[in-house]
């Protein structure tokens, strides 16, 4: 007789994942696979973060950015957006919410990332982030103001810096003078204590060069005046006519100053959790949270006090990351409660990328030699990965793991 693949069981042992990022939506659909499952998320959608430098200078891009969670769970996992939790009470399996209610849970995973200081996102009370208009909004305000600003000055010469850079020049064009300060020898010259090959910079240097973009190196850019902080602080970004004296006494003129280095650890917003520091959620080497002595809590990603390389994988793992997958958090803390459930203890441990990751690196839009690649895997083309970021920075790669494809005519 003829039959079907049944789903395999699943649990009725609830997982609550507080916050929804590249991290929290892969846990959710790698427990939504084997568990009842809850994600608690304060924005009314996913901000792909690592496609903002092009949302920044154009706002359709920056709406398709914000991947809805409607359909993360096709297994009957809900999302609560418009609600964030406020305290973690395991002595009662319960973690508290912003509204008065509380969820009980048999297993919590915090994924609440790290809050970038520049505007790839909203900073705190700059606008209404439990409504999607609300974000779009701020977007467009920041892009009205990007096109606006006939000095702009981008403080960080990280990936965030540079691509942005390159954004603005291929949107706005050649008259807008755009300066990125850096305190590092070359663009994106070292990754999280790690320094980058000398290839890899120079190709960033060029291309930084052909596109006319100034680059100050090996210096810091006071940004402690009271009309730059107070902006900065408010809407991510500072306007206005802004004199930014460098650390090697350099005076440079400005009517746009945007961030782009810092992030503060979203654990900090958590009372019951144990930090470091720095503001990190401190774990083992299972990702289990310390201070629960039941082993039920865990955490994953920029969130957290390890010591791995930040990057897009880290903290979503396998969960179909694509090119983009690593062996990451996500992974580690789903085979490590399926043990507990088993009986076994965790054994899955938090593995360290390679000592050079990849990186991509765009400097524009068109051209695949205006940017640098590394790729640690033998045989990578650097032109056609260079080719797929630059052609949308992986969002439809993205929201196609989120069940919410862009329309065909995108």
């Amino acid at each position: 007789m003829g039959g079907f693949c049944s789903q395999p069981q699943r649990s009725a042992k609830h997982v609550v994942i507080v916050g929804g990022g590249l991290g929290g939506k892969s846990m959710a659909g790698l427990a939504d696979t084997a568990f009842a499952v809850t994600l608690v998320e304060k924005r009314g959608a996913m901000i792909y973060k690592i496609g903002m430098p092009r949302g920044l200078v154009d706002t359709s891009f920056a709406t398709d950015c914000l991947v809805p969670y409607d359909k993360l769970m096709p297994n009957g996992g809900t999302v609560r957006t418009g609600v964030a939790v406020t305290r973690v009470d395991g002595s009662a399996s319960k973690v508290h919410l912003d509204n008065g209610s509380d969820l009980s849970y048999d297993y919590l995973i915090l994924a609440v990332g790290a809050r970038s200081h520049s505007p790839c996102e909203p900073p705190p009370n700059a606008c209404d982030e439990t409504s999607t208009a609300g974000i779009i909004e701020y977007f467009k305000k920041v892009c009205e103001e990007i096109k606006t600003a006939s000095r702009v000055v981008l403080v960080g010469g990280g990936p965030v810096g540079v691509e942005l850079a390159g954004e603005i020049r291929q949107a706005f064009g050649a008259e807008k003078s755009i300066t990125v300060c850096h305190s590092g020898p070359a663009p994106c010259h070292n990754q999280q204590g790690i320094d980058t090959p000398a290839a890899f910079q120079k190709k960033l240097l060029d291309a930084c060069k052909a596109q006319n973009i100034d680059l100050k190196l090996n210096v810091k850019a006071d940004l402690s005046t009271p009309a730059v902080q107070e902006q900065l602080a408010q809407k991510g970004y500072a306007t206005g006519d802004l004199p930014i004296t460098l650390s090697d006494g350099e005076v440079i003129q400005a009517d746009m100053v945007i961030s782009c280095i810092g992030a503060t650890p979203g654990g900090q917003t958590l009372e019951g959790v144990t930090l470091d520091g720095k503001g990190a959620i401190k774990v083992n080497e299972h990702l289990q949270v310390e201070g629960f002595d039941a082993g039920n809590v865990f955490a994953i990603g920029d969130c957290t006090n390890t010591q791995e390389l930040r990057l897009s994988g880290t903290a979503a793992g396998k969960y179909k990351m694509g090119m983009m997958g690593a062996t990451g958090n996500a992974d580690v803390v789903f085979d490590n409660i399926k043990a507990i459930e088993k009986g076994k203890k965790p054994s899955a441990k938090i593995v360290q990328p390679p000592k050079t990751a990849m990186m991509i690196v765009p400097v524009g839009t068109h051209d695949k030699k205006m940017g640098a690649v590394v790729a640690p895997v033998p045989n990578m083309r650097h032109g056609t990965l260079m080719g797929f970021k630059q052609k949308d920075y992986f969002l439809k790669i993205q929201r196609d793991i989120m069940n919410a494809p862009l329309s065909a005519k995108k």
